[in-house]
């Protein structure tokens, strides 16, 4: 935010699921992985937060949009 520059949002996948948060680091899935990385286009600040300034409320309000944006992307 105090930078001024676009945030580029990655979205990679796991397919089967493997060395996630919830899973053992020696667990091995039962068929090889498949790795899916998808570069999206940029979300310019200015246009989720009102006014460039570093405050706590401005901070909020991209986290929470972020927030969203990922979880609109993670269930596609």
């Amino acid at each position: 935010m105090r930078a001024n520059v676009p945030i580029r949002p990655v979205v990679i996948t796991c397919n089967p699921s493997t060395l996630s948060k919830n899973e053992k680091w020696y667990h091995i899935p039962d068929r090889p992985f498949h790795i899916s990385i998808r570069v999206l286009d940029p979300i310019y600040v200015q246009d989720v937060v009102p006014q460039l300034e570093v405050t706590p409320k401005n901070v909020r309000l991209l986290n929470q949009y972020l927030y969203q944006f990922f979880n609109q992307e993670l269930s596609k």
